[in-house]
């Protein structure tokens, strides 16, 4: 029947124009969930025995020479955080002491997990998206050493190393040339 063909024709006709004249109403692009979409998400990981799942971040690892090492770790177990250090800087992972400085210009030492997640939560809650890292090697650990064999030592420590071997090595020339005497 032509009535109804025109009746139909006529509805989407109506229903095209009434698509083109209205735009949608869109909710603007985001590029990065924010930071309560990351909480929420952080949240949503827990599994069903209420353990968390190890969700990595990005650290700025700082070395005694001033390297800075990026790298992803964990951000809630910190036996694994500092592994990660350790390997990468190539010294044991019980010489290692690390810090990091907080929102009042503090260095605030890492710890355990704890200390960790709180500096990770920290990070985020400022919008940044890694953390940085001072490594300390403390003296007299046997990376002092490996760094000093493998040329990674710091030239400070390079200068008064080397002034106390020289100072050994006159004692002991003197004590031989007087000893002839």
């Amino acid at each position: 029947d032509g009535s109804e063909t025109a009746s139909v024709h006529s509805a989407a006709s109506r229903s095209r124009s009434g698509f083109t004249s209205k735009a949608p109403n869109l909710p603007p692009l985001r590029l990065a969930p924010s930071l309560e979409e990351q909480s929420q998400h952080s949240q949503d990981l827990e599994g069903m025995d209420g353990s968390r799942f190890d969700v990595p971040f990005s650290f700025k690892v700082v070395d005694a020479q001033g390297n800075i090492h990026k790298l992803m770790a964990s951000a809630e177990n910190f036996d694994m955080f500092k592994e990660a250090i350790a390997e990468r800087l190539g010294s044991p992972a019980s010489s290692l002491t690390l810090k990091y400085v907080d929102e009042d210009k503090d260095e605030v030492l890492l710890a355990d997990s704890a200390s960790l997640s709180q500096a990770v939560d920290q990070a985020r809650s400022h919008g940044e998206s890694s953390l940085k890292v001072k490594v300390h090697v403390p003296q007299g650990t046997g990376a002092g050493l490996a760094a000093a064999l493998t040329g990674n030592m710091d030239p400070a420590m390079m200068a008064i190393s080397g002034a106390v071997a020289l100072t050994a090595f006159l004692v002991v020339g003197a004590f031989v040339v007087n000893r002839r005497r």
